[in-house]
């Protein structure tokens, strides 16, 4: 049996044409009610925003609108455009607003916002960094198993330095003989680079994930210095992940077993855990355009 194409648009296209039905990845939306009201917490902002990656047709979209004082602070993207399109149309229903009935910003009367992006596009992503002179931080990012499905694709062309690159004067001058060139890197390791483009200092990643190790590549368990990392093609070099995210907690929770009823025949089962990722923006920079 072949396994779903989770890093083609067509396979998400296909699931989600014609789908009203909320599918929540994981756990319920509500487990990532107090890692992200904590990150909002800790904004100086006084009107953090949020973006939600790939959010499907969970109900988490709406928990998110619940929690902040306006809904257009809440971001909602995904790959696929049915699924947008479908939660535009339930806000509207439920709520009777729009998005850019209030500005899609903050404004009050609002509705969330909600975008078709490709999260490895950096043509997309510096367009949406605002390199137009209108900046848009987020203070906050959800991704609630999205990457999960990113790390299921194969790796991406490294970006031309006219999109997005190291600022000026931050890479070292030896890097060319102590980087290996290369064309393409991990779907996971642009992502982080883009989001990195995306948000402040200090600004949250909350990322849930079936897995405990989805972030282990980035720090090594051998101690080397991530401050020496790099990803470098012939034409460019990006920091590494590890030196644009820190790591400031993960928490394993429990996954609720569903039991067949009172007649079931009791046996032990070891306990399944999915996790969750607080993860903090650095103070290295990122540029794009054609100039330093």
């Amino acid at each position: 049996m072949t396994p779903p194409s989770f890093g083609d648009r067509e396979y998400w296209d296909q699931r989600y044409a014609g789908a009203s039905d909320e599918f929540e990845w994981l756990l319920p939306a509500s487990s990532l009610d107090t890692a992200v009201l904590a990150a909002l917490e800790s904004s100086s902002s006084p009107a953090p925003r949020i973006i939600h990656l790939g959010c499907g047709t969970s109900s988490l979209s709406f928990q998110l609108r619940k929690i902040v004082p306006t809904p257009g602070q809440v971001h909602n993207v995904d790959f696929s455009g049915p699924c947008i399109e479908a939660g535009r149309e339930k806000e509207r229903a439920l709520f009777g607003t729009g998005e850019g009935e209030g500005g899609g910003d903050g404004g009050e009367g609002g509705g969330m916002e909600w975008s078709v992006l490709d999260l490895l596009s950096s043509e997309q992503i510096t367009r949406l960094a605002g390199e137009d002179g209108s900046p848009r931080p987020y203070e906050v990012v959800v991704d609630k198993s999205t990457l999960d499905s990113i790390c299921c694709g194969d790796d991406v062309a490294v970006p031309p330095p006219s999109l997005i690159r190291a600022a000026a004067g931050d890479v070292p001058p030896d890097v060319s003989s102590t980087v290996p060139a290369r064309s393409t890197m991990y779907p996971m390791d642009l992502l982080a680079v883009h989001l990195a483009h995306l948000t402040p200092p200090g600004a949250h990643w909350i990322a849930l994930s079936y897995s405990g190790m989805r972030f282990d590549g980035w720090w090594p368990a051998d101690g080397s210095d991530p401050a020496t990392r790099w990803i470098r093609s012939e034409t460019n070099c990006l920091p590494h992940p590890s030196r644009l995210w820190q790591l400031k907690s993960m928490e394993g929770i429990p996954v609720k077993e569903d039991h067949a009823g009172e007649n079931a025949v009791a046996v032990h089962r070891p306990e399944i855990l999915h996790y969750l990722f607080t993860l903090v923006r650095t103070d290295v920079s990122l540029a794009s355009g054609a100039g330093d």
